[in-house]
């Protein structure tokens, strides 16, 4: 059986979902409300402080708090965390499903 791409490249954005400048914004709102610290610290290791805009791993997430395709993108369902407690939300929490 032949298959199609695995990941195509979707032309228009989803219904719901904000634009990339919405996203912006609501990336500095999140980091603002939160003044710039980790609000999941989950783990031990949390590194507490997440910068807005950083290099690689060393950069805050916009961490939904439940399912953004139920929920949606609204300040109340957003969070502000580090990598390290938002990888582990994903490993322990919230159950990520394999793209196949």
């Amino acid at each position: 059986m032949k298959r199609g791409r695995i990941n195509p490249v979707r032309k228009t954005l989803r219904r719901g979902e904000p634009s990339p400048a919405e996203k912006s914004d609501l990336r500095t709102s999140v980091y603002a409300r939160a003044k710039g610290i980790c609000q999941l610290q989950l783990v031990q290791e949390c590194l507490g402080y997440a910068p807005l805009n950083g290099d690689g791993t060393h950069q805050g997430h916009l961490v939904h708090i439940k399912a953004k395709r139920v929920h949606g993108w609204g300040l109340d369902n957003l969070l502000w965390g580090c990598w390290v407690c938002h990888a582990f939300q994903h490993a322990g929490g919230k159950p990520v499903p394999s793209k196949l």
